[in-house]
């Protein structure tokens, strides 16, 4: 209900709000502290801005948390181009450097362009609605946070991982056990099918594979970890298997969607692909676990790439049953409400996927031999391990290099200028 001059007036506000903010970055922040560190800071405020603009409140309340959330967003985009660029530039030759500043400038006119057509795409083909507009934000979100973490070679915040872990089962959840939304309740058993499995691989499965990237507990404890969200994920998966056969036994329908359409066809067979698959990776861990507890052989190595790929083909197979019209007796979930969910598995698989790109998958062995394949999860805390053996060997020479020439010059370059700060330290 904003007229133009309103709207005017509050785009003009957001460009001084984002000259301000600009200006106490560079003055207070470049240089002083971690370039990723601030990166991660802006991710969480990015989300958090976009999370407000998911909310609907009712009344002044919407309109100020909309008006906040964008704010929020809106800056923590802008800024976030500082510490990208200082990490791009840090490992490149000067050569290079303009070369790669023009990319990025062409990069990001280009979006200029693309971004408003995907916006204006989405709203007009799923409803001028608010949360049309924050599933759009987020999904181009998690491409953001992505490409970030392959830029600086790390995957993604374990701790943003988790929270949109959480928030996609939760949303889903909600979302059909509550009947004003379109879900089928939860006195309906076919409503435990996709809450089940949602828990199982949303949730469970996902903290399984994270399990591993926590370099601060042992391997072992690791290990029972990754074994213990395993299990949970497959009795919940097995249990909404039941749900679901239980419901077509009770409606007469097909166990294996015959006489259905060939969406809900797709669904069903791929699902049952999903749970079997599943179902390998849940005896292949304790024989690979066993024989390497036993004999210190590791075998079933496959187990690891693996379990990966099917997380993300399970998160697949979700996203189309998102889309299925599942509430006969409703008009079912509207159309913004699946593209946000959508967009919320679409940086869940996001997130899960960057780190088989950035984790190597074959290592040489010390006699020059053959290249042996090996299981990423084991693999990456060695590699971690062996590069900050490296760096620090690296540094050792540089040292005494420094110490045999008789001086030893004081850096004053930017690195020399870092505070510690005990928030950006945890993040």
């Amino acid at each position: 209900g904003w007229s133009v001059i309103a709207a005017a007036l509050f785009i003009s506000a957001y460009g001084f709000v984002q000259t301000a903010s600009q200006f106490i970055y560079s003055h207070y922040f470049a240089g002083y502290y971690n370039d990723a560190a601030i990166l991660r800071v802006l991710e969480v405020g990015e989300v958090t801005g976009i999370i407000l603009i998911f909310g609907r409140l009712g009344g002044y309340l919407s309109m100020t948390s909309f008006i906040i959330g964008s704010i929020l967003l809106y800056v923590c985009n802008c800024l976030t181009s500082a510490p990208y660029n200082n990490i791009l530039l840090n490992n490149v030759s000067k050569k290079s450097e303009i070369t790669l500043l023009v990319a990025t400038q062409v990069g990001i006119f280009c979006a200029f362009g693309a971004g408003p057509l995907y916006m204006r795409i989405a709203l007009n083909f799923f409803g001028i609605d608010q949360v049309v507009l924050a599933a759009v934000l987020l999904s181009s979100w998690a491409i953001q946070t992505c490409v970030n973490a392959l830029v600086e070679r790390e995957p993604p915040s374990i701790l943003l991982h988790i929270a949109l872990a959480f928030a996609v089962t939760g949303i889903l959840i909600i979302a059909v056990l509550s009947p004003s939304l379109g879900g089928t309740g939860y006195s309906n058993l076919f409503s435990w099918h996709p809450i089940l499995m949602s828990m199982g691989f949303f949730l469970f499965m996902t903290l399984g594979t994270l399990a591993y990237r926590d370099t601060n507990q042992s391997k072992p404890f690791r290990r029972r970890l990754h074994a213990l969200t395993m299990i949970l994920a497959t009795l919940s998966s097995l249990a909404g298997y039941v749900c679901i056969f239980l419901a077509h036994n009770q409606s007469g329908e097909s166990q294996i969607g015959i006489n259905e359409s060939s969406s809900r066809q797709a669904h069903v067979a791929l699902g049952y692909i999903a749970f079997f698959w599943l179902l390998i990776q849940v005896f292949s861990g304790p024989i690979k676990a066993f024989i390497l507890e036993a004999q210190g052989l590791r075998k079933v190595i496959w187990h690891g790439f693996s379990g990966r790929s099917c997380l993300l083909y399970g998160y697949l197979v979700a996203a189309l049953g998102v889309w299925l019209h599942m509430n006969y007796s409703h008009r079912g979930w509207r159309l913004p409400l699946k593209f946000a969910l959508t967009s919320l598995i679409f940086a869940l698989l996001l997130f899960s996927g960057i780190p088989m790109l950035l984790l190597p998958a074959t290592n040489a062995n010390a006699q020059g031999g053959p290249t042996q394949i090996v299981d990423n999860t084991e693999f990456s805390e060695e590699k971690a391990s062996s590069d900050k053996h490296l760096l620090l060997s690296d540094f050792e020479v540089d040292v005494s290099k420094s110490k045999q020439g008789g001086n030893i010059q004081e850096d004053t370059s930017s690195s020399s200028k870092k505070k510690s700060s005990g928030f950006l330290d945890f993040i």
